[in-house]
């Protein structure tokens, strides 16, 4: 059994060293596998717990529960959430999910999607969008 874990470790090891771990978002080198670098860090906007009771844009210097844009038309979805702001990076990581077949950024996207499922009321349905099946495939996905 201990010979095992030492066989386990010094092939990680191994591995580490020859594929070190990459920035999620520029791909340089990092610390830990599915992180970013200080930069990429820096311009990625983590949306809080506030923001419209329906859609979840922030909405500063006002002490409304619902944003004008739902107010004129609402959604036929109760409720809608996201972890950041669509800014710099994001967009970049979900269409080299999407498109690019880089699937172990999905790791990394659910671990910071995660944190917002705190805010959820009990009760709540996560409802993935969903795709053809000859969309799946010619991206390179497969049915679970």
């Amino acid at each position: 059994m201990q010979f095992a874990k030492l066989v386990m470790r010094l092939a990680d090891a191994v591995v580490d060293f020859a594929l070190p771990p990459r920035c999620a978002g520029c791909g340089i080198i990092v610390g830990d596998v599915g992180s970013f670098c200080p930069d990429c860090w820096a311009k990625i906007e983590f949306l809080g717990a506030g923001g419209c009771d329906r859609c979840g844009m922030p909405l500063e210097a006002t002490d409304a529960e619902t944003c004008a844009a739902c107010l004129a038309q609402p959604s036929l979805v109760d409720r809608m959430r996201a972890a950041v702001v669509y800014g710099e990076i994001a967009p970049s990581l979900a269409l080299r999910l999407k498109y690019g077949r880089k699937t172990a950024l999905a790791a990394t996207m659910a671990r910071y999607m995660a944190v917002r499922l705190s805010d959820c009321p009990p009760g709540s349905i996560l409802m993935p969008v969903p795709l053809h099946r000859r969309r799946l495939w010619g991206r390179g996905f497969r049915r679970c």
